[in-house]
């Protein structure tokens, strides 16, 4: 039996990484992280660790063993397909959990900022599909990074080494873009 303090501890720490996961699939893509690439490579290594840590914790769980063999009687399932899956989904959101938290954080607390230029790195091709139906990168402040264009951006087509003016809040770990337009 667990006790209260330690369960208190888990659903902290799963609140924690689940919001911070939904707000970097949420606002993550207007989010300019100007430590993004150092991020990606830590991002990476600590993906690479996590992932013996989350299958040990979760397999290790009686409660969660138990569950899943009920749930997955069948054991080259559960195996093959089933935890790989948890662990990966698990160890991922940990891993893009705090760069949720710095994108709301910018955008509830960061200070706004009057229009920028930033220079069209590339542009996609319009596709609708769920999610964000077009991306652009952009470079803003001496970062690229690719945003969303969906909902954030009306006018002609945007074309390659184009300068538009960006406009959002800005906080010491990025620029969360609010709005853009051509220039």
């Amino acid at each position: 039996m667990t006790s209260p303090l330690t369960r208190a501890a888990v659903l902290t720490a799963f609140t924690f990484v689940s919001l911070g996961a939904f707000l970097d699939l949420v606002q993550g893509g207007r989010f300019v992280f100007f430590y993004g690439a150092q991020y990606t490579q830590a991002a990476l290594v600590a993906f690479l660790f996590l992932l013996p840590a989350c299958a040990g914790l979760l397999l290790t769980q009686p409660r969660f063993t138990a569950h899943m063999q009920w749930r997955y009687p069948t054991r080259w399932v559960r195996w093959l397909f089933i935890n790989p899956l948890i662990t990966v989904i698990t160890a991922g959101a940990i891993v893009v959990a705090p760069r949720g938290w710095l994108a709301a954080g910018t955008w509830a607390f960061g200070t706004p900022q009057a229009p920028l230029v930033a220079k069209v790195i590339s542009v996609e091709p319009f596709r609708a599909r769920k999610g964000c139906d077009q991306h652009a990168t952009l470079s803003l402040l001496s970062v690229q990074a690719t945003i969303c264009l969906a909902d954030h951006y009306v006018g002609a087509p945007l074309r390659t080494d184009q300068e538009v003016f960006v406009s959002g809040k800005a906080s010491f770990t990025g620029f969360f873009i609010g709005n853009f337009a051509a220039k």
